[in-house]
């Protein structure tokens, strides 16, 4: 199925492509489906401004498409202080740079030994009274 409207990749600016959906939208007669909705969005989200930037280059926006999502960049986790805090849920206690890693330890477990006196007498059975330990 043809499409009813093209969109002109030549116009650079966000602005004017802002206008020229307008233009489709104005002259079709049936509302767009999400996906022609979805590239109109697109069109305009990558619209350039007066320096040359779209959107996503001047970091108000990530681009979702992107083939491999599960790599986030560490800009795209990073929220903004007043965003932390104006969230009740959020765990002030928590809060720490960005640049430090966290550092997991986990307790090596200790096998006591038992411990006899000098004449061979059981001082300490240690983890010997455990079932199973030898």
């Amino acid at each position: 199925m043809k499409k009813k409207y093209s969109l002109d990749y030549n116009i650079e600016r966000d602005i004017d492509r802002v206008a020229a959906i307008r233009d489709i939208l104005d002259t079709l007669d049936t509302d767009p489906t999400p996906t022609e909705l979805e590239q109109m969005g697109s069109y305009i989200l990558y619209g350039k401004d007066e320096n040359g930037l779209n959107a996503v280059q001047r970091g108000e926006t990530t681009d979702g498409n992107k083939r491999y999502g599960s790599y986030k960049k560490t800009d795209d986790k990073l929220l903004s202080l007043d965003e932390i805090l104006e969230n009740p849920m959020a765990d002030q206690q928590s809060l720490r740079p960005s640049n430090t890693k966290q550092v997991y330890t986990k307790k090596k477990q200790e096998i006591k030994r038992p411990k006899y006196d000098r004449q061979g007498n059981l001082v300490d059975p240690g983890d010997s009274d455990v079932p199973g330990m030898k």
